[in-house]
């Protein structure tokens, strides 16, 4: 999946920033590593002038990358990350003992940023 080339992608701790032209943050996705070494995906936000063009997909993907690589598990609670997940093809990421992904609830599209 790539990314139109004036966005970027930049880990900061337990965000991934989605930089505009370098400089500009326009949107990130929250993870954080539980007791179970899982990633709970907590929240997904695009800024609103910039959503449609697909844009939070490529920070779940960064988070999905990051989880293979690293061989753990995805608990969403975002529902955006609820439904990215729901597909088959990232069944490697579900936990065993969770099943499939059907989420906790959190809103994915945020007024603003948490932090």
């Amino acid at each position: 999946m790539n990314l139109p080339i004036d966005y970027h992608i930049q880990r900061d701790g337990d965000y991934f920033r989605l930089l505009y032209q370098v400089k500009q943050r326009i949107g990130y996705i929250h993870f954080y590593e539980d007791d179970q070494q899982r990633y709970v995906v907590d929240s997904t936000v695009v800024d609103p002038a910039f959503r449609g063009q697909g844009l939070a997909n490529h920070l779940m993907h960064a988070v999905i990358t990051l989880a293979r690589e690293e061989k753990k598990y995805i608990y969403p609670l975002c529902s955006f990350a609820v439904r990215v997940l729901q597909n088959e093809r990232y069944q490697d990421l579900w936990d065993p003992k969770e099943g499939s992904p059907n989420g906790g609830g959190y809103c994915a599209w945020l007024p603003e940023e948490k932090k």
